[in-house]
């Protein structure tokens, strides 16, 4: 069995297509990660496997994106590229109720107080039922 090697030589769109869906389906991976660690362990969520995915996927976006070391991400970082839609729309909706569990999730890392606590929590499981009604 033969695999498509894109090249620099090969059609630019084709391997713009290429690329943009490695990217996007590389960041959905580790969004879907977050996710499943946080169905799994929805007690265990700070210093724990979700915390550990949340950790994975900033990593990634930070050199995904050239962003600043140290600093907050940006989940949204990326969803506004109109080459998302246009060539990996499939994965689009996904990727965005995803992001906003991992909002959600990172929010919870913020809280000075248990009420700002629980109500992040509470957030968390709303957007993950959202994302698991979609997507399992």
């Amino acid at each position: 069995m033969s695999t498509m090697r894109l090249i620099d030589s090969s059609d630019s769109e084709q391997v713009t297509r290429y690329n943009v869906r490695s990217h996007y389906t590389q960041r959905l991976v580790l969004v879907a990660a977050l996710c499943r660690e946080l169905q799994r362990h929805p007690d265990d969520l700070v210093g724990g496997r979700p915390q550990a995915a949340l950790n994975v996927l900033n990593l990634w976006m930070v050199e995904a994106y050239d962003l600043p070391r140290n600093r907050d991400i940006g989940y949204q970082h990326g969803l506004d590229d109109p080459r998302l839609a246009e060539y990996a729309s499939h994965i689009q909706r996904e990727l965005e109720l995803g992001t906003k569990v991992c909002e959600a999730y990172f929010m919870l890392f913020t809280a000075d107080t248990q009420s700002d606590y629980d109500r992040d929590r509470t957030r968390i499981r709303e957007r993950l039922d959202h994302y698991v009604a979609e997507f399992g």
